[in-house]
């Protein structure tokens, strides 16, 4: 007993010495990671103590991955952030509500900033996790990045630190060069990505001379409108990055250059608005669902509205328009836009801001059959996300097509008005045995994407240690 107390009082002292990182005394007590809409929003507003926000906030979280069904936790850790391993697959039921992981374990109301902002968070009971092999360093202020490529277990160790302000890029590359991880992963969402890339090129070969064991990959979510900025300019920035997965929106300039480096990532569900993935128990048999086909959107972000109208007067198909897009969706829209997808053997999915949206894997997850148009009829804007539907092992002509995706049972029309000849098959088509084939495509695909992340971190792992210093 006594060697138990001194191993908890070497934890606890281990992990008070952290507190004390670049001189904060009282730590900001955060409501979960981020704040919701702007990304510029101060975390000031969201701190539950009074204190003076910093410029740049930064907020570390460290993550442990284990195998052993029988490890236990620790009771005076924080919330234990137990997600999925490739032995527990499928994945457990997960919700994505804006404050949870992908399998329903919750952020915690006990986040803490670190840095600039107070003490670390330790999670598992892993405060040796400082120590961890991979640095994430999150730039999403929405944590919906965060969400989507951790709501899985992996096998390395991960840590987290969160960048906020307008010198969070900075603050960034010096926090990698103090910590001198083997492998810096970076989550760069498309607004914080464009602003920060005229340096980032010139950051990251700084930080590789300074440190050549440190290897760096990042998750980069592309602006909505790829011919802001040409494709020259990223390949620059990311030459001294060993992979990149395009999170959500797939630019085939990027992925025709070196598809080994550029990969695809799922843009995932918008649990940050207010989806709530419904229990696979919960779902209707196809048999058992009363539309045939539905959609529910925003007049506003979605081109070929009157094609779509023309779609709600055949049988069984339900469109509804709402005449504003919002951040947030209330109570009733939610549960009107869930009740739909519930009800419904296809969910009309056209594009919106983008070709690829939420609304896809929130149909899946709601046993619906998603109907995509794809390409993007070579929209200027848009133009170089023609390919977009290569994320679900659905690539357009001879674009890139990545193997390893498996191919999604989707229904894929030419427009969508050929939904009208093509509703007797697709009536036939959506059966019970259907169903369960886009289920269990769901969790194939999902399997996909991390084995690859799994990849290429123990590639970058080992690049790192065959490094010297």
């Amino acid at each position: 007993m006594h060697l138990v107390w001194q191993i908890c009082l070497l934890v606890v002292a281990r992990a008070s010495a952290l507190t004390t990182f670049q001189g904060e005394d009282r730590p900001t007590r955060i409501s979960g990671l981020a704040p919701p809409d702007n990304e510029d929003q101060s975390e000031e507003s969201h701190a539950t103590a009074t204190t003076t926000a910093a410029a740049t906030t930064i907020t570390a979280t460290t993550t442990a991955t284990t195998t052993d069904a029988d490890t236990t936790t620790p009771a005076s850790t924080a919330t234990d952030v137990a997600t999925v391993t490739a032995d527990d697959w499928p994945p457990p039921e997960y919700v994505n509500d804006g404050n949870s992981f992908d399998d329903g374990s919750d952020l915690s109301e006990d986040g803490y900033d670190v840095g600039p902002g107070g003490k670390l968070r330790a999670t598992n009971g892993s405060s040796h996790l400082v120590d961890a092999d991979v640095l994430v360093l999150n730039f999403d202020t929405k944590g919906h990045m965060r969400r989507t490529v951790f709501g899985l277990r992996y096998s390395f160790g991960y840590r987290v630190a969160e960048f906020r302000g307008s010198n969070a890029s900075a603050e960034a590359f010096e926090y990698v060069d103090r910590q001198r991880p083997k492998l810096a992963l970076w989550l760069l969402p498309f607004a914080r990505a464009v602003r920060m890339l005229p340096k980032l090129a010139q950051s990251y070969r700084k930080a590789r001379r300074r440190s050549p064991r440190t290897r760096h990959g990042v998750f980069h979510w592309p602006p909505e409108h790829c011919d802001q900025i040409p494709v020259s300019a990223w390949e620059d920035a990311y030459k001294e990055v060993d992979f990149v997965f395009q999170f959500g929106y797939q630019d085939e300039r990027l992925a025709a250059t070196d598809p080994k480096k550029y990969l695809p990532w799922p843009l995932g569900t918008a649990g940050w608005r207010s989806w709530k993935t419904p229990s696979a128990s919960s779902l209707a048999p196809m048999s058992g669902r009363t539309n045939f086909a539905s959609f529910r959107g925003t007049r506003a972000t979605h081109s070929g509205v009157r094609e779509l109208e023309k779609l709600g007067q055949v049988p069984g198909v339900v469109v509804e328009f709402r005449d504003n897009w919002t951040a947030s969706d209330s109570r009733a829209e939610a549960d009107r836009y869930r009740e739909l997808l519930a009800t419904s053997q296809y969910a009309l999915s056209p594009p919106g801001h983008n070709p690829n949206c939420y609304r896809i894997q929130e149909a899946v997850e709601s046993g619906a059959v998603p109907v995509i148009v794809p390409g993007t009829n070579r929209r200027n804007t848009t133009a170089c996300y023609d390919n977009w539907s290569g994320l679900y092992g659905l690539p357009v002509g001879d674009a890139t097509a990545y193997p390893w995706i498996p191919t999604a049972p989707f229904r894929t029309l030419k427009t969508f008005s050929d939904l009208v000849g093509d509703a007797e098959g697709m009536r036939a088509g959506a059966t019970d045995v259907t169903g369960r084939q886009l289920q269990s495509w769901y969790r194939h695909w999902r399997r996909a994407f991390h084995d690859q992340l799994e990849q290429r971190v123990k590639s970058s792992l080992a690049l790192s240690s065959a490094t010297p210093e």
